[in-house]
């Protein structure tokens, strides 16, 4: 009955970690997902200021 107990409190130990562990992912995951909505929107941008470059080169004017 001792080791069945045993085994059960370590059983526990490792549900909780892999809980924790699957917690740190999820704000990894979320903390992933934000940085890339970032770089996407960065890239937006610069393509918006190329295209008005470009039209701007086309017309004859500098860009500003």
């Amino acid at each position: 009955m001792i080791a069945f107990a045993k085994t059960n409190q370590n059983t526990k130990k490792v549900l909780i970690s892999v809980l924790r562990s699957a917690e740190e992912v999820a704000v990894l995951s979320e903390k992933i997902h934000s940085a890339i909505q970032n770089i996407s929107a960065s890239i937006k941008g610069i393509v918006s200021m190329s295209e008005k470059a470009s039209k701007a080169a086309d017309s004859g004017f500098r860009y500003k």
